[in-house]
This record gives C-alpha cells, structure tokens and sequence, in this order.
C-alpha cells in the first residue's frame, strides 16, 4: 500500500507568535539601547543632586529654609552718581555661593558623551534585524515547496552601512547634550545675579531640572536610533532578495520578488498615529500615510516632503517592520496584516495606551472608529461608548479579579 503523500507543512510556530517574539526582541534591543546610554546620564545628574542637597542642609538647616539677603548700612552709589554713606547695601548671603559654584562645578564634570555607544547598539539592533529577516526568508524558501524558490544571497549583517541612517542624530548628540548641560549651568550662575531676592532649594530644583531635560534628549536619541537602524537591517535584507540580477535577465525564475514586502507591526499600547498603520503593506517600497489616523489629524513624515520609509514613526516610537510573505496556497483564514489592523481597532476602542498619549486624543480616535468601522465584537464597542460617555477609559493594564477568601 503506497503511503499518501505528506501535505507541505506551514513553519512550526505560528505566525503571530514570531511576530510577539520578534516584537519582544525589537523592545529588548531598544531598552538595551536606553539603559546603555542613558542610565549613567541620569546617575550622574542623580548624584549631583543628592550632593546640592545635602551640601544646602548643612549650610541652611533643611531643604525649606530660605536664604534672606543681608542689608545693612555702607558706602553705596546714589542715584545721581553722588556717594552717599547711609544708602543701604544688600549683601548677598555667602553660603549661597558655594551652592552655587558647587553646581557649576557638578555639571561641568557630567560625562555626557553617549554617541558612540548609541551607534555600537544601533548597529547591534540593525544586525539583529537583518539576521532574524534572513532567517524568516530561509525557512519561507524550505517549506514552500510548490514553488521554486531562489534566494539571492543576502547581505552579512556585519556589512550593513548605517552611514545614512542614523547620523542625523548621532553625530550631532553630544554638541547638543553639552549644550543643555551648559544652559543648565549658566542658570545657576544667574543666581549669584539676583542680589535681592530671595534664593531657595526650589531655585536649584529648577537647575537640575534643565540638566534632567539632556538625560531626556539622550533617551530620546536613543529610542530613535535602535527603531530606525533595526528598519534598515530588515530593509536591507527584503530589497536585497526581491532585486531583479544584474546580468538584465528580469526577476528571479520564482524568486521572492513578487512575495516579499514589508509590514508594519505596532505595540498593543501604540499611540494612534501608529496604530493606525498597524498591518500596513509597503508600496514601492515605502509606506502609503493614512490621510488620518482614526480621525486625529495625522502626523507629518519626518524630514519634511520625504515618503515614509519604515520606522520611526516619531522619537519615541517602538514599531518595527518585518518581511511579509504572503500567505499560502490554498489558505483561506484572516491574513495577518488584517488581525493586526483588527488588534490597532481594539487597542483604540479599550483605551490601551501610555501615559504621554493624552486620553482625550484616544476618546476622540475611539468615538470616530465606533461611527466608521463594525469590525470589533459588541462587547468591546459597549465598553467604548462607556467610556466615552464618562469622558475616561478604565485603568490600563487591568487589574486581575482578586480571589475570594471565606
């Protein structure tokens, strides 16, 4: 008796589970990126600050005391140039100098120099990228077997130039870190400038803070360089296997050209300018903007007039792009760009979201996708328009059920 033939088997992990896990890489590399660079900024700064501090408490008692300036009686310039013995002189309280040098000092010390190690991880997310796309287009070519297949070879990812991707930032990074650094600086030294008035530990707090905003720039920068160069390592990979071969012959004999493009993968908690490219296909290789997204005006494409290429969508954006393939023959289910464009629809209409995306903006994304689209089950549209009704999505994420003890 002859055996049936074997039907071609699909991957042996899900679809939608590669992209969790390829989700769950991105993140980790762009958090990597973040703590490598930013945490020794911000411990710097920290430290600095316990050090005002503590150095205020010793010479004013508490951090609530307030430095009244001196007044008393001595040689001093009237108003028509005349001197005049009596006129009454403020002293500023000598004690304030010391903080104020102290702070000077501190953040003229802070190594803010993070450029370098930035690029070593944009170029370690890049190659992370480029090698997990590889590996994707290989195993597409293994068990599709109906189709002859021919991968062109694919680039090393050590080879990947990030020359036009990242320097825009980068290169500019530290000159601008300084330079904050710097404001912060010469804002304490105004201090020393305001002799009559009263000076505080507030005053300093306010310092710190202009310091706090280069940790921020840094974190930032780093954000954007991890998500764009881990795009361009995926880029790389899919445009160099849907290239027509230079000898002139035309596509590949059933290559991947009319396979592979690249899809757009969102966070669950995704403001709503990425959601709303959630699933998007690229066309041309770049990716077609939404005129809005779910009726909030859309974002302009950074730099001015250029296509959207991939990811970043914005500084903080933590999207990534993957190679899509089609799906396969025969197959009749729900594709996966359609699930994560279903999956962005039900992030809006629960109120899924981080705390800088502002809740009216996802009320507003809400209430518009609730009159133009029926693709969400009812439950899900119920718990929308109550929200929208009390003007406030519940808490996100949402707390478990606790047992019940008797």
């Amino acid at each position: 008796m002859t055996a049936p033939a074997e039907e071609p088997q699909g991957p042996a992990v899900p679809p939608e589970l590669v992209v969790v896990a390829e989700s769950m890489l991105a993140l980790a590399a762009w958090e990597e990126a973040t703590l490598a660079a930013v945490a020794p900024l911000r411990a710097q700064i920290t430290a600095l600050t316990r050090t005002l501090a503590a150095l205020w408490v010793k010479l004013f008692g508490d951090l609530d005391a307030r430095v009244e300036p001196a007044t008393d009686t001595g040689p001093a310039a009237a108003v028509d140039g005349t001197a005049d013995d009596d006129a009454p002189v403020v002293r500023r309280d000598p004690r304030l100098d010391q903080v104020i040098a102290a702070a000077v000092d501190g953040l003229d010390a802070v190594d803010h120099r993070v450029s370098s190690t930035l690029t070593e991880r944009a170029r370690g997310a890049a190659h992370l990228s480029a090698e997990r796309t590889a590996v994707e287009l290989d195993e597409f070519r293994a068990w599709v077997t109906d189709v002859d297949i021919t991968l062109p070879d694919l680039p090393d990812p050590a080879d990947l130039d990030l020359g036009e991707v990242i320097p825009g930032v980068l290169d500019v990074l530290d000159d601008n870190l300084r330079a904050q650094l710097d404001r912060a600086a010469d804002r304490a030294r105004q201090l020393a400038e305001a002799d009559a008035e009263q000076a505080s530990w507030d005053s300093f707090v306010d310092v710190l803070a202009q310091a706090q905003h280069a940790a921020t720039s840094a974190e930032r920068a780093a954000r954007w360089s991890t998500t764009a160069a881990a795009d361009h390592g995926t880029t790389a990979v899919v445009q160099a296997a849907t290239v027509a071969p230079a000898d002139g012959s035309g596509a590949f004999s059933g290559s991947l050209a009319d396979w592979v493009e690249r899809m757009w993968i969102a966070e669950r908690d995704a403001c709503v300018h990425c959601l709303a490219m959630a699933g998007a296909l690229t066309e041309g290789g770049s990716y077609p903007v939404p005129e809005s997204s779910f009726g909030v005006p859309t974002l302009a494409v950074w730099p001015e007039d250029s296509l959207l290429w991939g990811p970043p969508r914005h500084p903080n954006c933590r999207c990534r792009s993957c190679a899509w393939l089609g799906q396969l023959p025969g197959y009749v289910g729900p594709d996966l760009p359609s699930v994560l464009r279903r999956e962005a629809e039900r992030s809006i209409l629960s109120g899924w979201r981080v705390a800088t995306e502002r809740e009216p903006i996802r009320l507003a994304a809400a209430r518009h996708l609730l009159a133009n689209s029926a693709g969400q089950p009812a439950s899900v549209r119920d718990r929308a328009r109550k929200a929208i009704a009390r003007g406030a999505f519940d808490v996100f994420p949402r707390e478990p059920p606790r047992a019940v003890t008797t």
